[in-house]
Protein backbone atom coordinates (compact mmCIF):
# COMPACT_ATOMS: atom_id res chain seq x y z
CA UNK A 1 0.00 0.00 0.00
CA UNK A 2 1.46 3.43 -0.91
CA UNK A 3 2.52 5.73 1.87
CA UNK A 4 0.89 9.10 2.10
CA UNK A 5 1.99 11.98 4.26
CA UNK A 6 0.10 15.23 4.63
CA UNK A 7 0.86 18.37 6.55
CA UNK A 8 0.10 19.58 9.23
CA UNK A 9 -1.43 16.38 10.59
CA UNK A 10 1.61 14.34 9.51
CA UNK A 11 -0.53 11.40 8.47
CA UNK A 12 1.25 8.32 7.15
CA UNK A 13 -0.71 5.47 5.55
CA UNK A 14 0.50 1.96 6.31
CA UNK A 15 2.26 0.50 9.32
CA UNK A 16 5.65 0.55 7.61
CA UNK A 17 5.17 4.29 6.99
CA UNK A 18 6.33 5.13 10.47
CA UNK A 19 9.87 4.50 9.19
CA UNK A 20 9.55 7.53 6.89
CA UNK A 21 11.90 10.36 7.78
CA UNK A 22 12.82 8.66 11.04
CA UNK A 23 9.40 9.22 12.53
CA UNK A 24 9.41 5.98 14.56
CA UNK A 25 9.86 7.79 17.89
CA UNK A 26 7.01 10.25 17.40
CA UNK A 27 3.73 9.80 19.29
CA UNK A 28 1.23 8.08 16.97
CA UNK A 29 -2.45 7.24 16.97
CA UNK A 30 -3.51 4.24 14.91
CA UNK A 31 -6.99 4.42 13.42
CA UNK A 32 -9.18 1.47 12.49
CA UNK A 33 -8.31 1.73 8.79
CA UNK A 34 -4.57 1.36 9.47
CA UNK A 35 -3.72 5.06 9.20
CA UNK A 36 -1.05 6.38 11.55
CA UNK A 37 -1.64 9.96 12.61
CA UNK A 38 0.91 12.05 14.48
CA UNK A 39 -0.61 13.26 17.75
CA UNK A 40 -0.24 17.00 18.15
CA UNK A 41 2.32 17.98 20.74
CA UNK A 42 1.00 19.69 23.83
CA UNK A 43 3.65 22.40 23.84
CA UNK A 44 5.24 24.22 20.93
CA UNK A 45 8.88 23.33 20.34
CA UNK A 46 10.67 26.53 19.46
CA UNK A 47 13.86 26.39 17.48
CA UNK A 48 17.10 26.72 19.39
CA UNK A 49 18.18 30.36 19.61
CA UNK A 50 20.33 31.86 16.88
CA UNK A 51 22.98 34.03 18.57
CA UNK A 52 25.92 36.01 17.27
CA UNK A 53 28.20 33.21 18.50
CA UNK A 54 26.27 30.71 16.38
CA UNK A 55 26.74 32.67 13.14
CA UNK A 56 29.87 32.56 10.95
CA UNK A 57 30.09 34.67 7.81
CA UNK A 58 32.26 34.28 4.69
CA UNK A 59 33.63 30.88 5.66
CA UNK A 60 35.94 29.29 3.04
CA UNK A 61 34.79 25.83 1.94
CA UNK A 62 36.11 23.90 -1.04
CA UNK A 63 33.45 21.14 -0.87
CA UNK A 64 30.05 20.50 0.63
CA UNK A 65 31.76 18.41 3.32
CA UNK A 66 33.82 21.45 4.33
CA UNK A 67 30.62 23.52 4.48
CA UNK A 68 28.92 20.96 6.73
CA UNK A 69 32.04 20.77 8.91
CA UNK A 70 31.89 24.56 9.33
CA UNK A 71 28.28 24.36 10.53
CA UNK A 72 29.24 21.46 12.82
CA UNK A 73 32.21 23.36 14.24
CA UNK A 74 29.86 26.12 15.39
CA UNK A 75 27.58 23.58 17.10
CA UNK A 76 30.63 21.99 18.79
CA UNK A 77 31.94 25.38 19.96
CA UNK A 78 28.51 26.17 21.44
CA UNK A 79 28.57 22.92 23.42
CA UNK A 80 25.46 21.61 21.64
CA UNK A 81 27.15 18.53 20.17
CA UNK A 82 30.17 16.31 20.53
CA UNK A 83 32.76 15.96 17.79
CA UNK A 84 31.10 12.89 16.22
CA UNK A 85 27.93 14.80 15.30
CA UNK A 86 29.53 16.59 12.36
CA UNK A 87 30.53 13.28 10.77
CA UNK A 88 27.00 11.98 11.30
CA UNK A 89 25.63 14.99 9.39
CA UNK A 90 28.03 14.19 6.55
CA UNK A 91 27.07 10.49 6.67
CA UNK A 92 23.38 11.41 6.30
CA UNK A 93 24.09 13.32 3.09
CA UNK A 94 26.34 10.57 1.75
CA UNK A 95 23.62 7.99 2.41
CA UNK A 96 20.50 9.89 1.37
CA UNK A 97 21.81 12.51 -1.04
CA UNK A 98 21.42 16.25 -1.24
CA UNK A 99 17.87 16.38 0.16
CA UNK A 100 19.30 18.73 2.83
CA UNK A 101 19.46 21.45 0.17
CA UNK A 102 15.94 22.62 0.95
CA UNK A 103 15.85 25.85 -1.05
CA UNK A 104 17.97 27.54 -3.71
CA UNK A 105 21.33 28.22 -2.10
CA UNK A 106 20.40 26.78 1.32
CA UNK A 107 21.41 23.52 3.02
CA UNK A 108 19.97 22.35 6.34
CA UNK A 109 22.62 20.01 7.75
CA UNK A 110 21.37 17.75 10.52
CA UNK A 111 21.38 14.22 11.89
CA UNK A 112 19.03 12.31 14.13
CA UNK A 113 19.21 12.84 17.88
CA UNK A 114 21.90 10.73 19.52
CA UNK A 115 24.30 10.51 22.43
CA UNK A 116 26.53 13.12 20.79
CA UNK A 117 23.73 15.74 20.94
CA UNK A 118 24.23 17.45 24.28
CA UNK A 119 21.70 20.29 23.87
CA UNK A 120 19.52 21.75 21.14
CA UNK A 121 21.58 23.97 18.88
CA UNK A 122 21.40 25.99 15.69
CA UNK A 123 24.20 27.40 13.57
CA UNK A 124 24.21 29.61 10.49
CA UNK A 125 27.21 29.68 8.15
CA UNK A 126 27.57 31.73 4.99
CA UNK A 127 30.21 30.60 2.54
CA UNK A 128 32.89 32.74 0.90
CA UNK A 129 32.08 30.96 -2.37
CA UNK A 130 29.06 28.73 -3.04
CA UNK A 131 29.61 24.96 -3.23
CA UNK A 132 27.71 22.16 -4.92
CA UNK A 133 25.94 19.51 -2.83
CA UNK A 134 24.71 17.65 -5.92
CA UNK A 135 21.11 18.90 -5.83
CA UNK A 136 19.45 19.08 -9.23
CA UNK A 137 17.66 22.38 -8.66
CA UNK A 138 18.92 24.18 -5.55
CA UNK A 139 22.71 24.16 -6.02
CA UNK A 140 25.03 25.90 -5.50
CA UNK A 141 24.75 26.44 -1.74
CA UNK A 142 25.90 29.68 -0.11
CA UNK A 143 24.19 29.31 3.31
CA UNK A 144 24.36 26.27 5.60
CA UNK A 145 22.18 25.91 8.66
CA UNK A 146 23.28 23.33 11.22
CA UNK A 147 20.58 21.84 13.45
CA UNK A 148 21.03 19.59 16.46
CA UNK A 149 18.12 18.56 18.69
CA UNK A 150 17.84 16.14 21.57
CA UNK A 151 14.46 14.54 20.76
CA UNK A 152 12.84 13.05 17.67
CA UNK A 153 9.84 15.36 18.04
CA UNK A 154 12.09 18.41 18.00
CA UNK A 155 14.03 16.94 15.04
CA UNK A 156 10.99 16.79 12.77
CA UNK A 157 9.47 20.02 14.07
CA UNK A 158 12.78 21.89 13.81
CA UNK A 159 13.32 20.85 10.20
CA UNK A 160 9.79 21.90 9.26
CA UNK A 161 10.07 25.23 11.08
CA UNK A 162 13.39 26.05 9.41
CA UNK A 163 12.10 25.07 5.98
CA UNK A 164 9.12 27.38 6.48
CA UNK A 165 11.31 30.23 7.68
CA UNK A 166 13.32 30.03 4.47
CA UNK A 167 10.33 30.13 2.13
CA UNK A 168 11.23 33.77 1.54
CA UNK A 169 13.19 33.69 -1.75
CA UNK A 170 15.04 36.90 -0.83
CA UNK A 171 16.39 35.57 2.47
CA UNK A 172 19.28 33.39 1.25
CA UNK A 173 20.82 36.07 -1.02
CA UNK A 174 20.42 38.64 1.76
CA UNK A 175 22.10 36.32 4.27
CA UNK A 176 24.95 35.71 1.84
CA UNK A 177 25.53 39.46 1.71
CA UNK A 178 25.18 40.06 5.48
CA UNK A 179 28.11 42.04 6.88
CA UNK A 180 27.79 41.03 10.54
CA UNK A 181 26.26 38.17 12.56
CA UNK A 182 23.72 40.59 14.01
CA UNK A 183 22.69 41.58 10.46
CA UNK A 184 22.15 37.90 9.61
CA UNK A 185 20.08 37.31 12.74
CA UNK A 186 17.98 40.40 12.01
CA UNK A 187 17.27 39.11 8.49
CA UNK A 188 16.08 35.75 9.81
CA UNK A 189 13.93 37.39 12.49
CA UNK A 190 12.45 39.83 9.95
CA UNK A 191 11.60 37.01 7.56
CA UNK A 192 9.92 34.90 10.22
CA UNK A 193 8.05 37.86 11.73
CA UNK A 194 6.42 38.58 8.33
CA UNK A 195 4.62 35.28 8.62
CA UNK A 196 6.95 33.39 6.32
CA UNK A 197 7.49 30.83 9.06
Amino acid sequence: MPRRMTHPERTVRGVDGQQMLGLRALPWNKTSNNVLTHRPLDLPMPLPPLTEASVRLGVPAATWRDAVRAAGDVLIAAGSVGVTYTQRMIDVIEEFGAYVVIAPGLALAHARPGEDVLADGLSLVTLAEPVSFGHAHNDPVSVVIGLAVTTADAHVTGIADLANAFNDPELVPALSAAATPSDAIALVLHSTSRGVS
